[in-house]
């Protein structure tokens, strides 16, 4: 056993401390460049300032002797202490297991009960099983203070207490929200998978309170009680600094720098410095850490949501889903991948091209908050926040993805491609998105790419070729005395393959190569009939190396283009599709309970645009109640909601404003107008009459038949969206109307044409309104019915 002080003491846990202590007793190796003023009871008393730390200790097994090492990150260290602080929720959120509940109060104990299980950040097999005391109704484990030696030369296993990163924050709102978002109306807890409740990090100092609870503090000596008024302390923020007391000062930074003071000290408060080191021990015996992620990645100014979208074709590369990354101004970037464990190593692709966001804010699919995914998130300094259970419309990757689904099929149904080709086109359909000026109020007339990057993006990669172009270019392997020169088809860009005007072309044996000299063809070759022959023959070998083409069947299941084999994202809370003979359970209301306005669309002005907005649900004050009345006149209807836009912004409008943009928006028989914006495709199917079918003989003369049979045009509406439409879309063209009715709602309601549609809204809307009118009219009409056995031929009339 190595040499140590002996002086062991307790390391408590305080419910009441949202950050830990260290005391005197701790071995301090970094200091964070961030103070807080500690506070005692007395109110008269002055602050004194304190440090952030990390601070190491060692714990020996009670029972086996066995040393560890323990690491307390983002530590409060107040050197006048003999005892440290250990707040459980600081532990838990770092992955720790904490077990507070002593063994004699627990029903069946186990040698897990009151205890603490820490688990080797190298190692996930390796755990650690602290062993928790009581002393009186505190609980503590002893630790001592390691010696220097021991921290720089010793082989003894090292565990984490608490996250390195990001800053850890315990008045975070956002923790109470996901807290409440458990809950639903009734104060029943809603079903999660357990995997998923621990391991979030939302970490930036910004209040601290501690409280030891020791019952010396009722004591009357004068002494005594000074004394434990300076081993008791409250501990509130004072100022969060932007430079290090001692590891950067503006006086030196000049001086080194050989600039004035003043702009040093005015350069040093406008800039982060995140990667400073604290040099505690002068003999750099031990390394310092190589974690540089959080200065190496650029930074980017926006919250970015994922999610990841799945395809029943496995493509030329393996891969069966896409990790997709968005925004609510429709910025995108996704990674292919070939099973849903490779999430971490999307989001390291996401970091190393492109940079590290805000916060990234998934659902509470398991491989995209815990695992590696969440120690990259922590190593680079980068914030995880979960959605909502139960709905999926707040997070902006899902409206992406469809987006995304749909352009992909279209161009994938165009050009002829092979359906294995899927990831190729939709990494290039999220560039061309990101890249493209939408008409979105939050982008000022900017494009995503712009926005997000904050400069002004170049597009010469991308737009000199389309989606699966005709191309040649040189392969420098083709064997003497085969031409140079070799056909080939447009991919996209290269990622990460040589110079920056690289693409990925595919060849008529199935191969993509990257190559960065490539051209159209020529007039001449296009009208060139051996070279339209030679063009067949590569079309024809790649459809036999890689599969057929896309077809309009493949990309219409479900009635709505690019779903069929890129599959709709699935949602990780499972929704219970209750049956109808199990409803008669009276639940309680609430008040968006059979509400006219709640989930009813929208369209309300934003900037010198329309945009759609979602009515979510009523607004309430801070106690919880609801906010307004209704009533049968608009006039005295004062209810007050909530409504959610695309981007994620949310607005309160009145009762009386909400029906009046719902009237606005429809005819009088309640069909929704929507504003055509542009034709973005087209297509025909074998009922299209062909040019030699339009010639026709009128009165004698020779004429051509107009016809739209067959025809169906990709409309892109001013909301945004994109939907196929014919018949009823061509009349309104032929009469310059570029108002169109929308049929699937009334008055802003969406409404269903099948029963499947019906509970498909139900899940949408987390109600089950659709569900149990269709139940009661069932249960109406049921009487006139009567259902003969098999082999009963039916009465006549």
């Amino acid at each position: 056993m190595s040499t140590s002080s002996v002086t062991c003491l307790k390391s408590e846990l305080d419910s009441h401390a949202d950050t830990c202590v260290v005391g005197k007793h701790a071995l301090v190796v970094h200091e964070h460049n961030r103070m807080v003023n500690v506070f005692s009871y007395d109110p008269k008393s002055k602050g004194k300032p304190a440090k952030i730390v990390d601070a190491l200790v060692k714990y020996v097994d009670p029972f086996t002797g066995a040393e560890s090492l323990i690491m307390i990150n983002q530590a409060i260290h107040v050197d006048y202490l003999d005892h440290n602080l250990i707040c459980p929720m600081q532990c838990r959120l770092n992955g720790v297991t904490v077990n507070d509940t002593p063994k004699f109060l627990t029903d069946n104990p186990t040698d897990e009960s009151h205890s603490m299980i820490l688990t080797d950040p190298e190692d996930a097999a390796h755990q650690l099983s602290i062993h928790l005391e009581l002393d009186g109704v505190i609980s503590y484990f002893e630790t001592c203070k390691p010696t220097q030696e021991e921290y720089e030369q010793s082989d003894l296993p090292l565990f984490e207490l608490t996250a390195p990163a990001p800053d850890w924050d315990p008045s975070d709102p956002s923790l109470r929200e996901q807290e409440a978002s458990l809950l639903d109306f009734r104060g029943q807890i809603i079903p999660v998978d357990k995997s998923t409740s621990r391991g979030r990090y939302r970490h930036r100092l910004c209040e601290v309170s501690q409280d030891s609870g020791d019952a010396g503090l009722i004591r009357r000596d004068d002494d005594s009680f000074a004394l434990m008024l300076e081993q008791n302390v409250a501990v509130t923020i004072s100022e969060v600094t932007t430079r290090p007391k001692i590891a950067l000062n503006h006086l030196e930074l000049a001086k080194r720098w050989g600039i004035p003071p003043d702009r040093a000290k005015q350069m040093v408060q406008m800039t982060t410095q995140r990667g400073i080191r604290t040099i505690l021990n002068p003999t750099l015996s031990r390394r310092f850490s190589t974690n540089d992620r959080h200065l190496r990645y650029r930074r980017l100014p926006h919250y970015v949501y994922q999610d990841t979208m799945f395809s029943s074709v496995k493509s030329t590369r393996g891969n069966s889903m896409s990790q997709v990354f968005a925004t609510p101004f429709a910025w995108s970037r996704n990674y292919p991948m070939a099973r849903r464990s490779q999430a971490h190593e999307a989001v390291g692709a996401l970091f190393n091209r492109v940079g590290v966001p805000l916060a990234i804010i998934s659902d509470n699919a398991k491989e995209e908050v815990l695992g590696k995914l969440r120690q990259k998130l922590v190593d680079a300094h980068c914030p995880l926040r979960q959605t909502e259970p139960y709905s999926p419309w707040s997070n902006s990757a899902e409206l992406e993805i469809r987006e995304l689904k749909k352009a992909t099929g279209r161009r994938l149904l165009k050009s002829g491609a092979p359906k294995r080709l899927w990831d190729y086109c939709l990494e290039l359909e999220s560039l061309i998105r990101s890249h493209t000026a939408h008409d979105i109020f939050k982008l000022n007339g900017r494009t995503p790419e712009a926005m997000m990057m904050g400069e002004t993006p170049d597009i010469s990669y991308i737009c000199e070729f389309g989606w699966y172009d005709w191309v040649m270019f040189r392969d420098e392997v083709a064997p003497y005395p085969e031409p140079k020169l070799v056909l080939g088809r447009y991919l996209g860009p290269s990622v990460d393959v040589g110079p920056a005007m690289s693409a990925r072309i595919i060849k008529a044996n199935g191969q993509v190569v990257d190559r960065s000299t490539f051209r159209h063809l020529t007039a001449d070759e296009l009208q060139d009939e051996v070279h339209k022959a030679t063009r067949d023959d590569f079309t024809k070998l790649l459809h036999e190396k890689l599969g057929s083409a896309a077809t309009f069947t493949d990309l219409t299941l479900g009635g709505d283009g690019g779903r069929s084999f890129l599959l709709p994202t699935p949602e990780h809370i499972p929704y219970d599709n209750v049956p109808f003979d199990i409803l008669e359970e009276e639940l309680m209301p609430t008040p968006e309970s059979g509400d006219e306005y709640v989930n009813a669309e929208v369209m309300l002005p934003r900037g010198n645009a329309m945009q759609r907005g979602r009515v979510v649900k009523r607004k309430r004050d801070d106690d919880g109640n609801i906010v307004g009345t209704a009533n049968a006149n608009p006039i005295l209807d004062t209810r007050v909601y909530e409504v959610m836009f695309p981007d994620g912004e949310v607005t309160e409008l009145a009762a009386n404003m909400i029906a009046t943009s719902m009237y606005a928006q429809c005819d009088v028989d309640g069909n929704e107008y929507l504003l055509l914006e542009a034709f973005v495709d087209h297509q025909k199917s074998d009922a299209a009459l062909t040019l030699e079918q339009q010639k026709t003989n009128h009165n004698g003369r020779p004429s051509i038949r107009k016809s739209t049979a067959g025809w169906k045009l990709c409309c892109q509406w001013l909301d945004g969206s994109t939907s196929w439409k014919r018949d009823r879309i061509i009349a309104q063209v032929k009469q310059r109307n570029a108002r169109y009715l929308k049929k699937t709602h009334k008055f802003g309601i969406e409404m269903p044409k099948s029963v499947q549609e019906a509970l498909e809204l139900d899940k949408k809307n987390g109600n089950n309104l659709w569900g149990d009118a269709i139940k009661k009219e069932m249960q109406n009409v049921r009487i006139a019915f009567d259902i003969l056995p098999d082999g009963t031929t039916a009465p006549i009339g």
